[in-house]
């Protein structure tokens, strides 16, 4: 059963490359899991996905290492969220 978490993921994250790798990480390890990663105002990277909890949880973990230039203080995980629509892919908006 799938379910719906939300990431904010901290520390140096936005301009290095920290969406991109988190989508190619989604799209060649996480078969099921779709929704988005997404650059907010506060300088955090908001992820919102659903999945099975195992994919989701490999993405959690992945989300601390994030790109090569990026610097993760801390990621905080809200699970079973509601979700605004229903989401086919994965995504950066």
């Amino acid at each position: 059963m799938n379910e719906n978490w939300r990431y904010h993921i901290y520390g140096i994250v936005q301009g290095v490359g920290y969406r991109n790798s988190i989508l190619r990480f989604v799209t060649s390890n996480l078969p099921t899991t779709v929704g988005y990663v997404r650059n907010m105002t506060d300088g955090s990277v908001e992820i919102v996905a659903s999945g099975p909890p195992e994919e989701l949880s490999a993405l959690e973990n992945f989300g601390h290492q994030g790109s090569r230039l990026s610097h993760v203080e801390k990621v905080v995980v809200e699970k079973n969220i509601s979700l605004e629509r229903t989401y086919c892919d994965f995504t950066i908006k």
